[in-house]
């Protein structure tokens, strides 16, 4: 993205597109064989065609006339996915087919062992490696060369999704929320609590505010720092808790 930045700000406006930048990969991967060397080549030219995609929105976007964003650099957290266009190039699905228990090799990783909930139907044709909260999860797309049709019926039904119950359907019959969220909560042990930082000296305010910018992170600190038998549902300052 850096490239491609500066490339835009310079006065020639040189444009760098995909074919550009994947072109330097071999050089990059060879300078560099402990890190980026050991990442599967083909995801990282998925992770170049996304940003490509990404600066083909925004051109797009401006040329109709929209003042869209500048596509800008996002946190470390907001990359949760690794994609592997080819199964077996970078990632392969059940790597280990002796073993009972079904594995994913991943070229930067080795082998690793997971929680297969039913069974594949078809050729795994790419695969995904996502994160999402405290567990990964590993994404496959197959293709079944006729996939078998369900059963013809002679009858029609209308459904409403809802929020008291899951669905309703023009039978009458009511489908009750699963509540996934709730009965996940303890596995999960996540805590919401609320910061009040309070008025603190900052360049926004002229510096008027009477607390130092240590006193503002008190709260923060102190919550994001709690241990799994700390509060939860709770309202701070830097004094403790506050009356919602």
């Amino acid at each position: 993205m850096q490239e491609r930045r500066d490339a835009y700000r310079h006065v020639s406006k040189t444009s760098v597109r995909y074919g550009m930048q994947s072109a330097q990969l071999k050089d990059i991967r060879a300078f560099d064989p402990e890190r980026q060397g050991r990442c599967s080549f083909s995801s990282q030219q998925a992770t170049l065609r996304r940003l490509d995609k990404a600066f083909a929105a925004f051109f797009r976007r401006v040329k109709s006339g929209d003042t869209p964003g500048y596509p800008r650099f996002r946190g470390v957290n907001w990359f949760d996915t690794v994609d592997f266009p080819k199964d077996g190039d970078g990632c392969r699905w059940n790597s280990t087919p002796h073993d009972p228990t079904t594995s994913v090799r991943r070229q930067d990783v080795g082998h690793v062992k997971v929680n297969q909930h039913r069974a594949v139907a078809g050729r795994v044709k790419t695969v995904s490696v996502n994160c999402e909260g405290r567990r990964w999860f590993v994404v496959l797309t197959a293709e079944q060369d006729q996939p078998e049709p369900l059963p013809a019926t002679s009858s029609a039904v209308g459904i409403d999704l809802g929020i008291a119950n899951f669905l309703a359907d023009s039978n009458g019959e009511f489908v009750p929320n699963p509540r996934h969220g709730r009965k996940a909560a303890a596995k999960l042990d996540v805590k919401v609590n609320a910061a009040d930082p309070g008025y603190t000296a900052a360049d926004f305010n002229g510096h008027s505010g009477p607390q130092t910018a240590t006193e503002g992170t008190d709260a923060i600190v102190e919550l994001a720092t709690i241990g799994v038998d700390g509060p939860t549902g709770t309202f701070r300052d830097r004094h403790g808790a506050v009356a919602w």
